[in-house]
């Protein structure tokens, strides 16, 4: 045989092969259909509950307890009996799936009688109740709006931490205890006259409630909803408590209004607003527990006579710089080196560069001019870092510490108009603002809203804090003499409350709490000393005290 009939031989069979690879082999049997796995059970309820349980643990409350969960539908609702320590306090709240818009949540007697109810407009209630209140509870929310799965939990919180825990998770305030009805007040239809002559007979009545108030956290309100309109709210509090703080909050928790200081205990606050927007009316006496009445009005604004607390600035850009620059000239200020103007458009988020002082801190304040109104603030450094936050209707002020430059964004949320941007050198120059300047720019800014004409210069201290354990010293007055001390934090610590009370008799002047702020304010008849007391509520933070004399 020669080679090439070898080779053709050899060709021939690598070609007959070659098409037997390529055949397809026979598809497999599609693989056996099984059943779906069904678990029994509900649904993990506490999940819904998100980071909450830990924050309140945190702070002091004790261990979660889910009291109801599941499936729930609009108007729907759902509870459980609670059996409580009457000699401590209740945090119960209720979450819910993005799918539910309105959750309330609200607690009974074993009678039946409602003790605590948060039906604000928002899926996150939350309520803090305190003694006296009966041993045993029935927790329930109800959907107001919307369906999907919620949760209701409780935990037991000491007394001595109610405050910490109310302000880090947001509870509304209420005290246990029988239900008062509104009309137990005497003359408080003589009041409502009186008041409504007083504002304008053009508002309609249409709410009466008792709200327990309680120094230790805020109660709040929800009010109407109104376009176009005024919402009207007069507070009555018994004798129990005093210095009742009333003000208007957005649903984001910002301040809109305060009502102004009066010689008697009842106060008032009116509110219009050219747009509908979700409000509550947020109390907190500074001096015991007790019960308020609350009644609500409502009104259209072009018939609304006499001088409420508009939203809507009145007054033209350059009166409101006029103003802000005359109370601050009597202050000590020197006058602010430039200026910086501008127009916000409604929805507009606008940056401002700015060039602070080369060293201590700068003032920032701007003011607005007719219509604009409810513009939020925030600083930031070159980084993006936020170094302050303000909001308000009719101007804003933020300071900041150690930093040149910085950029300063606007926000109209309510009408926009024309801006002015005034920035100065802070007055204080004292070593400790350079060594803290993220809590000595929250001191400033407390210290800013309780601003007098006639006080002497800030006297600022450094002080370590650390939970469980205070912080002091001590405050000497002469006769006439008033003192304000606020407090800044800045570190691994969350939470910051003040006292100050009579040195030598311990009686309590005032007290505050506040996240990472707080100012407390004592006056003396006489020769008197003062002790300043601070602490945290969890961690440990280095603290800037400013402290601010001034005559009665």
């Amino acid at each position: 045989m020669n080679l090439r009939r070898l080779f053709g031989i050899v060709g021939i069979a690598g070609i007959t092969i070659s098409p037997v690879a390529c055949v397809p082999r026979e598809a497999s049997s599609p693989p056996k259909a099984t059943a779906p796995v069904v678990s029994q059970g509900s649904p993990d309820a506490a999940k819904w509950l998100g980071d909450l349980p830990a924050r309140a643990r945190a702070l002091g409350a004790g261990p979660l307890a889910v009291v109801a969960g599941g499936q729930v539908e609009e108007g729907g609702r759902m509870g459980a009996f609670v059996d409580a320590d009457p000699d401590s306090c209740v945090l119960f709240y209720a979450r819910a799936s993005a799918s539910v818009d309105d959750l309330d949540a609200a607690a009974f007697s074993d009678d039946g009688n409602p003790i605590a109810v948060d039906e604000g407009p928002d899926p996150r209630p939350t309520l803090l109740l305190c003694p006296p209140h009966p041993r045993r509870l029935y927790l329930s929310i109800h959907v107001a709006q919307g369906e999907g799965f919620a949760a209701l939990g409780a935990q037991i919180v000491p007394k001595e931490r109610a405050a910490f825990v109310a302000r880090g998770t947001g509870a509304r305030g209420v005290l246990g205890g029988a239900p008062r009805r509104p009309e137990a007040w005497p003359g408080l239809d003589d009041r409502v006259r009186a008041h409504r002559a007083l504002v304008s007979n053009a508002f309609e009545e249409v709410r009466r409630v008792a709200v327990p108030l309680d120094a230790n956290a805020p109660s709040r309100v929800a009010l109407p909803e109104e376009s176009d309109g005024c919402v009207d709210a007069l507070v009555v509090p018994d004798d129990d408590v005093a210095l009742v703080d009333v003000e208007a909050m957005d649903d984001a928790g910002r301040i809109v209004a305060r009502a102004p200081e009066s010689t008697e205990s009842q106060r008032s606050l009116t509110v219009c607003s050219p747009f509908a927007l979700p409000l509550s009316l947020s109390l907190r006496p500074h001096v015991g527990r007790g019960l308020a009445a609350v009644v609500l009005f409502r009104a259209k604004g072009e018939v609304v006579k006499g001088e409420p607390l508009w939203q809507k600035n009145n007054i033209s850009v350059d009166k409101a710089k006029s103003q802000k620059n005359e109370l601050l000239k009597r202050a000590g200020y020197t006058p602010a080196p430039k200026e910086l103007a501008g127009v916000l458009r409604t929805g507009q988020r606008a940056r401002v560069p700015l060039a602070l002082a080369e060293a201590g801190c700068s003032r920032i304040d701007v003011v607005f001019g007719a219509p604009l109104s409810l513009v939020d603030a925030t600083l930031t450094d070159a980084q993006g870092a936020v170094l302050g936050q303000a909001g308000g209707s009719e101007g804003v002020t933020t300071f900041t510490c150690g930093n040149k430059n910085a950029d300063l964004w606007l926000e109209a949320r309510g009408t926009g108009g024309p801006y002015i941007v005034l920035v100065r050198k802070e007055r204080t120059d004292a070593a400790e603002l350079s060594q803290e300047p993220v809590a000595a720019a929250r001191a400033l800014g407390r210290m800013a809203h309780g601003l007098e004409a006639n006080a002497s210069q800030l006297q600022v201290r450094a002080l370590p804090l650390a939970a469980a354990k205070v912080s002091r010293f001590e405050l000497p007055l002469n006769p006439g003499e008033c003192a304000r001390v606020a407090a800044g934090i800045h570190g691994d610590a969350f939470g910051v409350e003040l006292h100050l009370t009579d040195a030598q008799d311990g009686t309590e002047l005032d007290r505050s709490e506040g996240e990472a702020s707080a100012v407390v304010v004592g006056c003396a008849e006489k020769r008197r000393t003062l002790s300043f007391e601070a602490t945290v509520a969890v961690g440990k933070a280095n603290a800037v005290v400013m402290t601010q004399t001034f005559a009665r």
